[in-house]
């Protein structure tokens, strides 16, 4: 029995990724940008597998709520907490901080009826200059090391908007409150990436008027893949909580309209 071998040539090609690491050798000269390139390996590494498999998204904490009890007030406090953005970047925030979302004093309009939070991550290069003073005789920190830092912006709807994709949060008629599933691969992210963390209405001369509504905001990856159950159970707890004024308002409005006894 005679065989023959085929002359058939499957195609292959290759295509290089957006991780590289450096190839050192004896007698190099190391410049600052090789033992950058050689830092960010592992951490590109670290990004990648996040982005793929936890999405972006809040993975815990960074609970929105007015800083004075019972509702009124223009305080909004925004507890510490884990996220991940679009880049595979964690975003930590190590203690709560503050927004003060009153309008300002010699403002012509009123303010916005609803303001929606959002986080992202930043670098010391990038934060005011006064974290860093290096023009100082005795600067408050090493100029030559880049810390992270938390971004937390206040944003009119519109605002939001404009950002388009670079903001990690439900859309309208998503049922999902967690990323895309685990067959899906997220795309790479580009430019700035927020985090939405939710809205809270403002009545004019009163403040935060209800509660924050967090139905925006995106969970990671893993809340979706640990119980498949559970994603529909809360997306159904979260639109009811998002009809809970409006429920409340439907009764005030029966009881004025009921007869005295």
């Amino acid at each position: 029995m005679t065989t023959t071998e085929s002359t058939y040539v499957l195609p292959e090609t290759t295509k290089p990724t957006t991780i590289e690491a450096v190839k050192f050798r004896d007698g190099m000269i190391v410049t600052a940008d090789d033992l950058d390139a050689a830092m960010r390996y592992p951490t590109s590494l670290l990004r990648t597998v996040f982005r793929a498999y936890f999405g972006c998204g809040v993975v815990c904490g960074l609970t929105l709520r007015p800083k004075q009890t019972g509702g009124g007030g223009w305080m909004l406090c925004i507890d510490r907490g884990v996220a991940i953005d679009g880049h595979g970047y964690p975003i930590e925030l190590c203690a709560p901080v503050e927004l003060d979302l009153s309008p300002e004093a010699c403002a012509c309009e009123p303010p916005p009826a609803k303001v929606c939070i959002a986080v992202r991550r930043v670098t010391s290069d990038e934060a005011p200059r006064d974290a860093c003073t290096c023009g100082l005789d005795e600067p408050p920190c090493d100029c030559r090391r880049v810390r992270d830092h938390v971004l937390v912006k206040a944003f009119t709807e519109p605002e939001l908007d404009a950002l388009g994709d670079r903001v990690c949060r439900r859309t309208a008629g998503d049922k999902t409150p967690v990323c895309t599933a685990l067959t899906a691969c997220s795309a790479c992210a580009c430019g700035e990436s927020w985090i939405l963390l939710g809205c809270v209405t403002l009545g004019k001369d009163k403040g935060i008027v209800d509660p924050p509504d967090t139905s925006g905001r995106r969970w990671v990856k893993p809340v979706e893949a640990l119980c498949a159950g559970l994603v529909g159970r809360i997306g159904a707890l979260e639109d009811a909580a998002a009809e809970l004024p409006k429920l409340v308002e439907r009764v005030a409005a029966l009881e004025k309209q009921a007869p005295a006894k």
